[in-house]
């Protein structure tokens, strides 16, 4: 039989395998269960995170591109900003 844990959504997130071999009459054999659990769960919180990153990495290299393209207001790449005696700013 399969475990299937779910989030707050009710999307399958991660499974363990063979839960009945699992001694769930002894404290090892729930220690052991729970164990493998939190690992599933640590593993599923992993996939979203890296999931958000490369969304927001995406958005980030689509909006790069988009300033670089030709409808850019500037006129094209980004100019270093001057002050009025022509020293640059920062």
């Amino acid at each position: 039989m399969k475990l299937v844990l779910v989030n707050e959504e009710g999307t399958a997130v991660a499974e363990i395998d063979d839960v009945e071999g699992y001694d769930l009459s002894t404290t090892r054999g729930r220690a052991m269960l729970m164990d493998d659990i939190l690992v599933a769960l640590g593993h599923a919180d992993r996939r979203v995170v890296l999931d958000m990153i490369r969304e927001r990495r995406e958005r980030a290299e689509r909006a790069m591109a988009a300033a670089k393209g030709p409808g850019n207001a500037a006129g094209g790449p980004h100019r270093a900003v001057r002050r009025p005696d022509g020293e640059p700013v920062g």
